[in-house]
């Protein structure tokens, strides 16, 4: 009979976890009950529970960190931060995420399953469910493996017209995060193929 797994409850040991993975991380804002951040500008702010905490982290995700002593100082209180984890190169590989956006009314999984169609399904991997009910499809690259963070990926790839009906340009809903960008976690991360419903 195999180990049984601790799942982690905490933050911090969410973010412990993370970073034994080689995954650095950092403190981001979080969300109210009433749907406003946490951040001075409450219910202005058009990233609510997105964005890192300037005052412990003045040079953003770059401040990212895999050191102990650092994630208890940000994370031993339970609930006061999201964690945010830094994409790109990290002390062991590369992490990349391809960003499905699915909710309100974005299309990422339908243009998923276009390529998908088109060019083989992609290899099973760790999914996170994201808060507006798209996915993260997290992937981990060798050392020295450099992806920029796009947005809008693959449209024509996908066969998607260059522009809709109302002559705006058309949105694929995938992005990539790597080099120079970030993803929230939200605790919530498991195997799965990336084509499946959760």
């Amino acid at each position: 009979m195999g180990k049984k797994i601790k799942e982690p409850k905490t933050t911090l040991e969410w973010a412990s976890e993370y970073a034994k993975r080689g995954w650095a991380v950092f403190p981001c804002h979080r969300v109210n009950l009433d749907g406003t951040c946490t951040c001075h500008k409450g219910a202005e702010c058009d990233r609510p529970g997105k964005h890192t905490i300037y005052s412990l982290e003045p040079e953003s995700f770059k401040d990212a960190s895999i050191d102990h002593l650092k994630l208890k100082e940000w994370f031993s209180k339970d609930d006061v931060y999201n964690i945010g984890l830094r994409t790109g190169n990290n002390p062991q590989g590369s992490l990349i995420v391809i960003d499905i956006d699915e909710g309100d009314g974005k299309s990422g999984g339908k243009t998923l399953e276009l390529l998908e169609t088109k060019y083989g399904r992609l290899p099973f991997t760790l999914v996170q469910r994201t808060g507006s009910g798209g996915r993260h499809l997290v992937y981990w690259g060798k050392p020295g493996i450099h992806i920029k963070s796009t947005k809008n990926i693959l449209r024509a790839e996908a066969g998607l017209p260059d522009r809709d009906a109302e002559g705006r340009k058309t949105q694929s809903h995938i992005d990539v995060r790597a080099d120079g960008g970030y993803i929230v976690s939200v605790r919530r991360t498991h195997l799965e193929a990336p084509g499946d419903g959760c």
